[in-house]
Parts: C-alpha cells; sequence; structure tokens
C-alpha cells in the first residue's frame, strides 16, 4: 500500500495508454468504482454525516417499506434507526441473505449466498438513480450543501465556495469549464441552486471512482 507502484495516480499519458492499454507493466494506478460500502460511505463524509464508531451491532439505514414482504419463516419486519446509527460505515449494515439493502445490490455488492473472490463491476442508470434518489445520498446531499454555503469563510464568494465544494468533494480545484457549469447551474435559479450542486457532485464518475 506504502510502496510507489501502489500510490501512482491512474491519470497516464497518452502515449503510455498507447504502449501499456491494460496495465500489465503497472506504469500507473488501476481505476474503477468504489466497491458499494464505500460508495455511501465516501458520500457520507463529504457530508460530513459519517458515524465513525467502531463495532457494535448492525446498522439499519432507510430502505423501501415492504422490501421483506417475501421473506418467511419467520415473517420480518425492517425497523430503520431514526438516529445516528443509520450513517454508519456501509460495512455495519444489516445484511439480510439474499434480500442485501437495494443500494449495495445496485451497487454489485454480493448477495453473500456463496464465497466473492471478485465483486462484478458494472455502470447503470439504477446506480446513477440510487445516488440522486437513496435517502441516505439526499441526506448526504443536504449536509453538503450547508458545508458549501458555509464556505471557507461566511462571506466567501460564488467562486470561494465552487473551490471549496470541488476540494472537499474531489480534492482538487475545478477546471474553469466545471466552474462555469456550476455558475450555470446556479444562476439557472430553482428552490435550492446548490442543493442542486451537491447532489451533482455527489453523482460525479470521479467522486464514486478510485483514481
Amino acid at each position: 500500500v506504502t510502496s510507489r507502484t501502489y500510490r501512482q495516480s491512474s491519470f497516464a499519458a497518452p502515449a503510455l495508454q498507447k504502449r501499456d492499454p491494460d496495465n500489465q507493466l503497472f506504469a500507473r494506478q488501476s481505476r474503477y468504482r468504489l466497491p458499494a460500502e464505500m460508495v455511501r460511505d465516501n458520500a457520507l463524509a463529504v457530508g460530513g454525516l459519517l458515524n465513525r464508531e467502531i463495532g457494535g451491532a448492525s446498522a439499519k439505514p432507510y430502505q423501501p417499506p415492504g422490501y421483506y414482504r417475501h421473506l418467511n419463516f419467520p415473517t420480518r419486519k425492517y425497523q430503520q434507526h431514526t438516529d445516528a446509527r443509520q450513517y454508519r460505515r456501509g460495512v455495519y449494515v444489516h445484511w439480510q441473505r439474499q434480500f442485501l439493502h437495494p443500494m449495495l445490490k445496485a451497487m454489485d455488492a454480493p448477495s453473500r449466498e456463496e464465497c466473492t473472490a471478485r465483486r462484478p463491476r458494472s455502470n447503470t442508470p439504477i446506480a446513477a438513480m440510487v445516488l440522486l434518489n437513496d435517502p441516505t445520498f439526499v441526506d448526504a446531499a443536504h449536509a453538503l450543501k450547508k458545508r458549501i454555503v458555509a464556505g471557507p469563510r461566511g462571506d466567501a464568494s460564488d467562486d470561494e465556495r465552487i473551490d471549496f465544494a470541488f476540494r472537499i468533494v474531489l480534492s482538487r480545484s475545478p477546471e474553469p469549464e466545471e466552474a462555469a457549469i456550476v455558475k450555470q447551474m446556479l444562476a439557472s435559479g430553482g428552490q435550492d441552486p446548490w442543493l442542486g450542486v451537491a447532489r451533482a457532485l455527489l453523482n460525479l464518475g470521479e467522486t464514486n471512482t478510485r483514481s
């Protein structure tokens, strides 16, 4: 993990991409979406909601009503937590065999019916819909919006808030084109433009990709 090879960026010059498209020479880092649990953890962390408590009983975040209706012997009723436990790390999320949490399923987490040596990775509209509409991600977006509006200081300009948002979500400043797009989003109005910006940032491929 601390080796120079492992700590490389996944970005490479076109000449290197052409010479070694499959990265067999390990001249760059592999680039792929974060595991399901970490996608959730990342969103909660940048919003400032992540509960970092270690150990203890399973956490029960939001889940669609009636999701366990076909699970019998005995019939189970899911009761979600309404306190900070629902924002615990994904590794603690209650996991019902064959009925794993819908968010985890959409992000290709295994069902635990059998051992899995390597998780599959897909890129589907369902995953994007989860990032936009799952209640946990909506909560994370609202919390992130509050951080952005507060900005690096109370009287920060829109440009400073945009830069601050990119730094806490993507660990970099925005490119000029990206900043212009965010300004267009703000100028378009809407009920809560900064919330729209927060939701867009959480749904970016770069936000949910190891690079």
